[in-house]
């Protein structure tokens, strides 16, 4: 047996979830634009009313901002296009390379193995650990099903553990606050903003920044409040099941 098993993902297995993926930061990016070009008009206004002297080319700084931002998304998803994702098992270990992007699992914490058709010629490798959590790969015709279960041993075909939904949970009970907290600190970068090109006074921007402070610092303590109950829950109710922690 040779020390490392290792292919690329076939177009097929890893293509969908990159044209998935570019939807979505196309739509992101849309978001990100409106809100930026909003913000820029907004401080256009207020410079034109405070600072009647100040040059500066607006439109083309947003124009480049705007061309660079484009640019880079658009290098990203061609190297994730062209560039197949990696899988390498070794004695120790399995691997996932996804661009920059690398995942390694130990073979000890892997709890089982198996291949399932999805198409003609189409099998794909699922992987899941003992915390119940999944990764799924592409395999090409000329891995061996054979060498896969020589690899994993008594892992191969073992019956699943339950699919580990723990970020899906965690994402629905925290609601949107993570969202609010991101709007906080942008309205806290425009006010200190805004102040400074309206010459606010030193004292009432200490007074304005302190308060804005204890706000800031009251949802972090209620975000980490939240999750910390989270937390408590899903482990008390893992363990009412008879199940392991995750």
């Amino acid at each position: 047996m040779q020390n490392k098993l290792a292919w690329w993902e076939p177009k097929w297995s890893y293509r969908p979830a990159v044209r998935k993926e570019a939807t979505r930061l196309v739509r992101a990016i849309s978001t990100v634009l409106t809100i930026t070009a909003a913000i820029v008009l907004f401080l256009i206004c207020l410079c034109n009313h405070y600072l009647p002297g100040l040059e500066f080319n607006w439109l083309r700084a947003v124009a480049i901002g705007a061309g660079l931002m484009a640019g880079y998304l658009g290098l990203f998803l061609a190297f994730h296009w062209f560039v197949p994702p990696r899988v390498g098992i070794t004695a120790k270990r399995v691997s996932f390379l996804n661009g920059s992007h690398g995942v390694q699992w130990r073979l000890d914490d892997i709890h089982s193995a198996r291949v399932t058709e999805v198409g003609p010629e189409q099998r794909v490798l699922v992987i899941q650990n003992v915390a119940g959590r999944e990764r799924q790969c592409g395999l090409p015709q000329h891995v061996s099903l054979g060498e896969l279960q020589e690899r994993f041993g008594a892992r191969w075909n073992a019956a699943p553990l339950p699919p580990n939904t723990a970020n899906k949970e965690f994402v629905a009970a925290m609601g949107r606050w993570p969202i609010v907290m991101s709007v906080f600190m942008l309205v806290l970068v425009l006010v200190q903003v805004v102040a400074g090109i309206m010459g606010v006074s030193r004292a009432v921007f200490d007074i304005i920044m302190r308060a804005l402070t204890a706000v800031g610092g009251a949802m972090a303590v209620i975000f980490f409040i939240k999750a910390y109950r989270f937390d408590r829950a899903h482990r008390a109710a893992h363990k009412k099941l008879g199940l392991p922690e995750k």
